[in-house]
């Protein structure tokens, strides 16, 4: 479980910043920079929405409460009660109505009564509770406290004293804040009251909140820690290399945004055939420490929540050794190219030059970062298999010296000066769009993930794209009439010209146009760019608005190239007298058409990706050369 110890030595260099918001840049539904709040989970505490704040005083009085909205709050837990799903497992302090509100059962008596007499049409909310045993709970609790942390002790008395001498719902039907009641039996059905919220208790102190205080995190870890080696669950920790410590045996859920019910640990197979019959128990088979978890499961929350990228629910992330974002997902998002993406117009039109610069860029950017280059750089990729089960889809660690020269050599292969200078650095996940289009339905979503997993292992093993995907972007850029707006087929065009240009030698074909190469295709490629750009100018500048005959043939130009082009280059004649650039796209026909090699029988078969690489860097260099910006689409 290397992963495991690695995330769990994570979690132990960045312990400082447990329990704090950090903001982070996500993108909206509409396209929008938002920020998003994500902390490091204390261990033995899970974060959750609550409804309700209680408000007390020192001296435990009910001071008032208050309707809580889209707020999470950071609340302790014991083993039991962060993955209940049924039963009675009270959290320690915070928890809902069932456990903390010692009149909730006489609250439920008078619900069910009014259903009965047909007041109320849906059954009332119902969960069996238990007071006493949260009592008794929170009692130990603050007992320990006590002794072991005199600035949590008061806070925990005050509450301690509250529940034990009052009632909740009462209390809570006279603040106010829940419309105009005055006993149990003016509850509506509909209300939050009846329907057993969730609530934190706020302690008012001069000091931080108990739910943002480190002293309350640590209270808590060290009472429950206390309690488990006094109970003797101990044995031994594979993950730190710990004898006799307290084991985890139910691990953490909620780890996955949209599986927030699925385990990524679990060994539930006590009945029938037991374990498959090799062993008794699954400490048999490999026991991990219940600090250990939580600490592994806080941290891959925290690096999923900070700097995850998901497509159809597989999650990627990549982190250095103090959890600094390193993914090859999204390089805008990289912290290494922090410096690159502005240098677009300043790198030179060379293979080699890119690489260099590109190389040593990212090693500044290390070096800014204050990353040592002899660190180790983890990769991982996470998907529920079903609602209650994620696993590891891939996993890989490697120093940040070999992940440069991976991604270098990726971006250096991809590099192709294109009408679109900003998509030098396209993200993985732009490149399973358009591969497989904007749709967002579920197979869609599953051919796109992986897309990204084949592309994240084709990059850091330094090998080719799979050619089936370069097939398929290859079929959609030969049919523009195919899609809704030209911008999305160029897109898909300049693309899919790099990612072959990522396949093919380095030696064969450099960023921008070179007009010694010989390649049939991507002469071809030229030609058809040339034809294009002439009628498009023409169209534009007569005021129409339609595709031209190159775009129109360029399905059957990609398979008999030889004969459509005669039709192509027939259809071009009249744009091209009334071209302003008769002479030059003439010209540039003579030339290409004498690089043929007119004894080659292969002259009329189909073309490869280098046609599309020839097309896109010929209709980058004219409109580079031309001076008319009305021949600019």
């Amino acid at each position: 479980m290397s992963w495991m110890s690695e995330l769990v030595d994570l979690y132990d260099r960045n312990q400082n910043k447990a329990g704090k918001v950090t903001n982070v840049k996500r993108r909206g539904k509409n396209g929008e920079t938002v920020l998003k709040p994500v902390f490091l989970l204390p261990i033995n505490h899970v974060s959750n929405y609550v409804e309700i704040e209680i408000k007390l005083n020192l001296d435990g009085d009910f001071v008032g409460a208050e309707v809580i909205n889209k707020e999470k709050t950071i609340m302790p837990v014991t083993i039991e009660s962060a993955a209940r799903t049924s039963g009675i497992r009270p959290r320690p302090v915070d928890d809902k109505f069932q456990y903390i509100a010692r009149d909730y059962n006489q609250l439920q008596e008078v619900l069910e009564a009014k259903r009965e007499a047909g007041e109320h049409k849906d059954k009332p909310y119902k969960q069996d509770g238990d007071f006493d045993e949260y009592l008794q709970q929170l009692t130990d609790f603050f007992e320990f406290t006590k002794e072991h942390s005199k600035t949590v002790a008061p806070l925990l008395m005050a509450i301690q004293k509250y529940v034990a001498n009052n009632d909740l719902i009462i209390d809570l039907i006279h603040s106010g804040q829940f419309g105009e009641l005055d006993s149990y039996e003016d509850i509506d059905e509909k209300s939050i009251l009846a329907n057993n919220p969730l609530c934190r208790f706020n302690v008012l102190t001069e000091g931080p909140v108990r739910w943002k205080n480190p002293e309350c995190f640590k209270a808590w870890s060290d009472f429950y820690q206390f309690k488990l080696a006094k109970e003797g669950k101990t044995g031994f920790d594979y993950v730190a290399g710990n004898e006799h410590v307290p084991l985890g045996t139910n691990h953490p859920k909620g780890i996955l945004p949209l599986a927030s019910g699925a385990k990524l640990i679990s060994s539930n197979d006590t009945q029938n055939f037991t374990f498959r019959g090799r062993f008794i128990n699954s400490e048999e088979a490999v026991s991990i420490g219940y600090e250990s978890s939580q600490k592994g499961h806080a941290m891959l929350k925290w690096l999923i929540d900070k700097q995850g990228f998901s497509i159809g629910g597989r999650y990627y992330i990549t982190w250095g050794t103090t959890g600094e974002n390193l993914t090859t997902i999204n390089p805008q998002d990289n912290e290494l190219f922090n410096d690159i993406l502005s240098l677009d117009d300043e790198i030179e039109d060379t293979n080699s030059a890119f690489a260099s610069q590109l190389r040593n860029l990212l090693l500044k950017g290390a070096s800014v970062n204050g990353i040592p280059k002899q660190n180790p750089v983890y990769v991982m990729q996470l998907e529920g298999t079903t609602t209650g089960r994620f696993g590891i889809v891939y996993y890989q660690a490697l120093d940040l010296t070999t992940y440069i020269e991976r991604i270098t050599d990726w971006y250096t292969k991809l590099y192709l000066k294109c009408d679109d200078n900003k998509y030098i650095y396209p993200s993985l996940k732009f490149i399973a769009d358009r591969i497989y289009g904007d749709r967002n339905d579920e197979t869609t979503q599953k051919l796109k993930k992986d897309v990204v997993t084949d592309l994240v292992q084709s990059i850091l093993g330094g090998r080719k794209i799979s050619y089936s995907y370069l097939s398929k972007i290859f079929q959609k850029s030969i049919r523009p009439t195919s899609f809704d707006n030209q911008s999305a087929w160029k897109l898909t065009v300049t693309t899919a010209a790099r990612l072959f240009k990522s396949y093919f030698s380095r030696e064969e074909i450099e960023p921008m146009l070179n007009t010694d190469f010989k390649d049939r295709s991507y002469l071809y490629g030229r030609l058809l760019a040339i034809a294009d750009v002439v009628e498009q100018g023409v169209l534009g500048a007569n005021g129409q608005d339609r595709s031209t005959n190159a775009r129109r043939y360029m399905s059957a130009f990609s398979q008999r190239p030889a004969d459509t082009w005669k039709v192509i280059y027939v259809n071009l004649q009249p744009y091209l007298t009334k071209s302003n650039y008769r002479q030059k796209a003439q010209r540039l026909f003579d030339e290409i058409n004498e690089k043929f090699d007119v004894t080659d029988s292969q002259l009329n078969s189909p073309l490869d990706g280098k046609f599309l690489i020839g097309y896109s860097q010929q209709r980058t260099d004219w409109y580079k050369s031309s001076k008319s910006k009305s021949e600019v689409e």
